[in-house]
């Protein structure tokens, strides 16, 4: 039932079986350790993991090394590098699989640590463990964050001449990313037209994005139709084509585009967010109101927006009789 709940994206109904699991006296054992932690993965639990972590200790099932290595992949995940770094130390450097090197990669990826990313590439090519498709994501991805293009352009290539990959969509994604985002629009584009086979959501996607940031309107109507034939009901590709308009002054292409949506019924998935305080995790959607302490919330938010506000006005004010 744990895995069940996990598998279909309901993290907080897995979290609180485990609860009553363990409320109910049933014995913990390391499947059930090894299928939880993605749950508080999901949703950035990390003093679960922690919990989670000395629980298995107790247990004695910290000998055993399928749960330490989901246990080092969830600190990496929940962004505690310090943890996962002194997991992934303590590891014998024989003993460190594919499935390790690839997870504290992808970990100081997420950070934006270029020069950590390297340095275990540089390691694990050392100790014979030949780099897959992942690592090459988790190195494109580590040049996204950190805006390092010619990096980026060397890693691809790379993986395509040393080592014989097919780059998939989400490595042509990471780079389409990476060029959108340094505004190398022609160098993107090309890298789109020339893909082996036909570029899906996620390849347009951070292109649309690429557009919107550079006013490239002309590319933008281009890519936003490729996307809306693929993904209909996606609101999200309308709002950022309406935004693509706007910076560029065309309010008749918002106007419709709005028209547009009201007309279909289509909304934006409101964005959701957790945050843990004292091992409960809390749920948030974009304006959402649900929550027991909501009117409390909404308070401090208020109070917090008329000091920024204040702020603001006194820095202002400053700055004219300077």
């Amino acid at each position: 039932m744990i895995k069940g709940y996990v598998t279909h994206d309901q993290s907080l109904e897995a979290l609180r079986l485990f609860s009553e699991m363990k409320l109910e006296g049933v014995e913990v054992d390391f499947v059930t350790i090894i299928n939880i932690l993605p749950a508080c993965v999901n949703i950035g639990a990390l003093e679960h993991v922690k919990y989670l972590h000395g629980y298995s200790m107790k247990l004695g099932l910290n000998s055993l090394s399928s749960v330490n290595t989901a246990i080092f992949i969830s600190y990496a995940k929940c962004g505690c590098i310090e943890m996962a770094g002194e997991l992934f130390d303590e590891e014998i450097i024989d003993s460190k699989d594919i499935i390790t090197w690839n997870s504290m990669i992808s970990a100081y990826a997420k950070h934006g640590d270029w020069s950590q990313c390297f340095k275990l590439y540089t390691q694990m090519k050392q100790s014979d463990v030949r780099p897959d498709l992942i690592t090459f994501l988790g190195l494109l991805t580590a040049c996204v964050n950190t805006g390092l293009v010619e990096e980026g352009r060397i890693i691809f290539k790379e993986m395509k001449e040393s080592y014989g990959y097919e780059p998939s969509q989400e490595h042509y994604a990471s780079m389409v990313n990476l060029l959108g985002r340094a505004g190398h629009m022609d160098e993107a584009r090309e890298l789109v037209k020339d893909m082996p086979f036909k570029p899906d959501a996620r390849v347009w996607g951070p292109l649309l994005s690429a557009c919107k940031t550079h006013s490239e309107t002309e590319l933008a109507e281009l890519t936003a139709e490729k996307l809306i034939s693929m993904e209909p009901e996606n609101a999200g590709n309308y709002v950022l084509l309406s935004n693509v308009y706007a910076a560029a002054g065309k309010w008749n292409g918002v106007a419709k585009i709005r028209t547009f949506l009201r007309d279909r019924g289509l909304k934006k998935t409101p964005g959701c967010s957790w945050i843990e305080i004292g091992k409960l995790v809390h749920e948030f959607l974009a304006a959402d109101q649900s929550h027991p302490q909501a009117d409390a919330i909404y308070t401090i938010l208020g109070i917090l927006e008329l000091e920024i506000m204040e702020g603001r006005r006194e820095s202002s004010e400053e700055l004219k009789f300077s």
